[in-house]
């Protein structure tokens, strides 16, 4: 009876083990899914590519001239003046100080709008989620710097712009198969 009781200790003993290894990485998979943590410093060294750089700037500025009204063309030089702020303010705003603050707000923004489709993919299964990246923060600072670069005359020209509240920029979208497999690991994992 001895080594049948032995044999199922060894047994318990595992399985314990094995529960406890198990919810360690549930933790942490939770813990990486719902944190700025670890996903900001997984992507920490991207703002510093030059791509990058220069696809947010590109981003940006579309964004906003597409958005400059047409009634600035009837003020000789204005458009040309506003367009000119712009470019002269986005590019100021990808060497600002702030820059480093917007990227980890755009990754934290970034990835909670991802886990909660993700979330929302786990319930109903219907539409495999898009990841998108929201430059907002970028937005948000190109305005502020755009209007700490520009002489106050041109300032009356930029409050007729309507700002975007929220640009993104869509990334794609998982296969199926692996946005379910995320969905419940993180399912599991906040479970646990």
């Amino acid at each position: 009876m001895s080594v049948v009781r032995s044999l199922l200790a060894l047994c318990l003993l595992l399985l314990a083990a094995a529960a406890g290894f198990l919810g360690l990485g549930a933790h942490w998979v939770h813990t990486a899914a719902t944190t700025s943590g670890p996903l900001v410093a997984i992507m920490a060294p991207v703002p510093s590519d030059e791509d990058v750089v220069a696809a947010i700037k590109e981003t940006l500025v579309s964004e906003v001239t597409s958005r400059i009204p047409p009634a600035a063309a009837a003020v000789p030089g204005a458009s040309e003046a506003l367009l000119r702020a712009i470019t002269v303010g986005v590019d100021a705003t990808v060497t600002d100080e702030r820059f480093t603050t917007a990227w980890t707000d755009t990754v934290d923004l970034s990835r909670e709008r991802f886990v909660a489709d993700l979330g929302s993919f786990a319930d109903d299964g219907v539409e495999v989620p898009t990841l998108w990246l929201d430059l907002t923060p970028f937005a948000d600072l190109g305005r502020t710097v755009i209007y700490e670069q520009t002489a106050p005359a041109l300032h009356r020209l930029l409050d007729q712009i309507p700002w975007p509240e929220e640009v993104t920029v869509a990334l794609g979208r998982p296969e199926d198969r692996t946005a379910r497999l995320a969905a419940e690991g993180l399912s599991v994992a906040s479970s646990w």
